[in-house]
Order: C-alpha cells, then structure tokens, then sequence
C-alpha cells in the first residue's frame, strides 16, 4: 500500500499503470456482461423459446467459449493480448444488439452462440495480462483486483440494467449494453496500447518475469510447448477446481432469473440478487489477496470450496428473495478467499512460454462446468425447482474433494524441490574470475 495525495491509500494493484488498465477493462468488459444476463432468459421466455430451448441457449452459449478459448488464449501468446481481446468485445456487442430484434428459438439461439464467441475472445487475455505484468510474490493481490474488478462490473452491471428495463424496456437495454461494448473496445485501444505485445528477449535482470511498474509485459518468444503438458497433475488439479468455480454460472445462465421471478421479485430485485455477492468480493478483495499470497494454498482452497458448495445448495431452499441477498453475501466471502487463491496457484504452476494457453485451458474447464450445469438446469428445474441447486452443490463438492490432494501434492514437490536447491553447494567459480570483494 502507499498514501496518495491527499492521504488516501492507494494498493499495489492500482500503482501499476499497465495492470491498473487492465483492471479498469475488466470492470466495464463485466458491465456489459452483467448488465443483459438475468434478462435475456426471461426475454426469450416472453418472445416463445420454450424452457428446454432457454436451457440449450446457456448450454450453447458456454460450449462455444469451452471450444474457442484454448485456441484464442494461444492465439494472444503469438499476436499479443489487445487485438484478441478488442474483437471479443466487438463480436459481443454485435450480438447482443441483436437481442433487441430476436424473435423465436433459432433467432436466440445464433445471437447466443455469437455472444459466447465474444467471451471467449475476453477472459484468457485479460487473465493472461494479470500474469505478464505481476511478479510472482504478488500475483495473490493481483488477481483479487482483477476478480473483484471482473466480478463487480458483472454483479453491479443488472442494478443498471434493471433500471433500464424498467424504464425503457429489455429491447433498450440490448441496444445500450452492445453500445457501451464498442466504447469499451475503443477504449482497450487507447488505455492498453503497447501492452500484451510479445517480446522477443528478457529485460537485464528480470529474466522471464515482468515489471510491475511498467506497460509492457515481459512475454518471452514462443516456444514449441506440447499440449500433453497442460495434462500434469498440478494444473488438473486447477482445472477441476476452475469447473467447480464456475458451476454457478451456469445456474446463472439457465434458471436464475426465472427462479428468483418465482420467488416474488421485482425486475429490479433480480438485478439486485447479482450484486450482493459482488460487494462481498469487493469489499473483502484486499483481505482475500493477502490470504492467497500464502505459501500452502491447497488448505485455503478445500475449506472454501467446500463451503461454496453447501451455500449452492442453500440458495435452492432459501424461502425468500431477502434469503437469497444474504446468502449472496456469505458466497462472496467465501469466494473473495477462493477465487485469487486459485489464480495465484494456477499463474504459479503455467509454463511462462504459454501463459495464454494456460489461461484459455483453464477458462475452458470453468465454461465446461458451466456448460453442463446449464444444458441439465432448466429440465431439472421443471421437475423440481431445488434440483439444479442440488447437483450444482454436488460437483463443486466431488471436485474439490479430488482436486486438493493433487495440489497438496504440487505443493509439496515444489517445496522438495526448494529444500534441494537450497541445500545444493554453490557451483566453484571459474579460474581468474573475482568474488563479490574483488579477490580471486
């Protein structure tokens, strides 16, 4: 932390300029996401789509993200990260404008798909560009900014456009959100020029890392990496626990903003029950970052994904919307401590020659998990409505019970391999060379 001028403190995360853009697109690219997400299912409903349809929608939605974001993440390793990210927000503005004039299941459905090609274009560079511009030791703070950051412009974003809804209908707020998509493109152009463009060579003295005061990242040349390495033991662990992180998702996508309609709430409560969880993970992101700059994360991230899974399924028996605020709450307490913890151990584990690729892996394992408990939520809502929130709870729960040995296990020969090396004699310096007091 540091004190600004007029005695406010300013953290880390926000005194390095480059990772300071990337924070501010984040916040405005999770606006425009947020800011349609509890009403395109309710929308579509009105216009005829069927439930199974709407569930299809999400499913569809998620699975282009899964089969697009491993190649889009690589392709930022070679082209850099702005020109990826710019046309993702381009692509989602594009289709979501086109919300406002979608009649039927096929219409939805290709407005749909088109919105997922835009995702999946965003989350590997943006996460991509956390890592290239924080060394390692702060990579805990850095990706609690960049969830809080992502997470409030999504969770604030159906406060706006509930408001909007209510005053000019849903057909506006399409028109407005894919308009604030291409200003927010424009401006990625603007605030990260120069940044996310590979570099051939390391900066003297900080080989393979970045500097965290400057705008370009460090990204050394590609090289050949095979794709059976993103297999190794330590990022499937990751993996699983970044399909478990983004179960929720997919009830988000499918069957929240008919469930809580159910429960009485008003188009402005929807919008209302995305942002509690929000400002949780705001106001606790300091706190979470500190917790995920520790040296053993396995502990941190069984405990809190656990609990995650159990507050999944309370959200299906919560008798009121009121119920619902209040456990958004308690998940984002719980998900400002789980979510950078996973980041910092991921970013600590990726090959730096692919960091991309690692990124849009593990972006595709979360849409995965997001995708299946989308394609399966709204058929099971229509038998019972506490279903979804039952087998959501559920896969969180089995994988992380299977994911936390893995990482305990890539802890633990991580710190052998410390031991070892420290322990090493050094190596005889060459004849004729001089120590560090000039002696032979």
């Amino acid at each position: 932390m540091a004190v600004g001028r007029f005695g406010i403190v300013v953290p880390w995360v926000l005194r390095a300029p480059g990772l300071r853009a990337v924070l501010v697109v984040a916040l405005l690219a999770g606006a425009v996401d947020g800011m349609v997400l509890p009403f395109l299912a309710v929308t579509a409903e009105a216009r005829g789509v069927s439930l199974g349809a709407i569930g299809a929608m999400a499913a569809a939605f998620l699975l282009t993200q899964v089969a697009l974001q491993l190649p889009l993440g690589a392709l930022s390793d070679r082209a850099g990260r702005v020109p990826v990210l710019v046309g993702g927000l381009a692509v989602l503005g594009v289709a979501t404008v086109g919300f406002a004039a979608a009649e039927g299941t096929a219409g939805f459905f290709g407005l749909r798909v088109l919105q997922g090609a835009g995702v999946a274009a965003i989350l590997p560079p943006l996460r991509a560009l956390v890592a290239d511009l924080s060394p390692p030791h702060r990579r805990g703070a850095a990706y609690a900014g960049f969830n809080a950051a992502f997470f409030g412009g999504i969770f604030a974003g159906p406060i706006l456009g509930g408001a909007i809804v209510g005053v000019a209908g849903a057909d506006a707020l399409f028109v407005v959100t894919g308009a604030l998509a291409g200003l927010v493109a424009l401006g990625t152009l603007r605030w990260l020029r120069g940044v996310g463009v590979p570099r051939t060579a390391p900066r003297p003295g900080v080989p393979g890392e970045a500097d965290p005061t400057a705008s370009t990242p460090l990204n050394p040349a590609p090289e050949p990496v095979p794709l059976r390495a993103l297999l190794a033991a330590p990022l499937v662990g990751a993996f699983l626990l970044g399909a478990a992180a983004q179960v929720p998702t997919g009830l988000v996508n499918s069957i929240w903003g008919i469930y809580v309609d159910d429960l009485g709430a008003t188009d402005f409560q929807i919008g209302l029950t995305f942002s509690t969880f929000a400002i949780a993970l705001l106001v606790l992101a300091p706190l979470g970052g500190r917790i995920a700059g520790r040296h053993r994360r396995w502990p941190i991230l069984l405990g809190t994904n656990l609990a995650l899974g159990g507050i999944i399924v309370a959200y299906g028996l919560a008798p009121s919307v009121g119920a619902i605020l209040a456990l958004g709450v308690v998940e984002g307490l719980f998900a400002s401590v789980a979510l950078p913890t996973l980041d910092a151990y991921l970013a600590s584990e990726a090959d730096p020659r692919v960091v991309g690729r690692v990124q849009g892996a593990f972006a595709s394992a979360g849409t995965l998990g997001a995708a299946t408990i989308g394609l399966l939520g709204s058929p099971l809502y229509g038998v019972d409505p506490l279903l979804p929130f039952v087998l959501s709870g559920g896969v969180i729960t089995v994988a992380t019970l299977v994911a936390a040995p893995l990482i305990r296990a890539a802890e633990r020969s991580r710190d052998a391999r410390v031991a070892l090396s420290a322990a090493a004699p050094p190596a005889p310096r060459p004849p004729g060379t001089l120590d560090s007091d000039g002696q032979g």
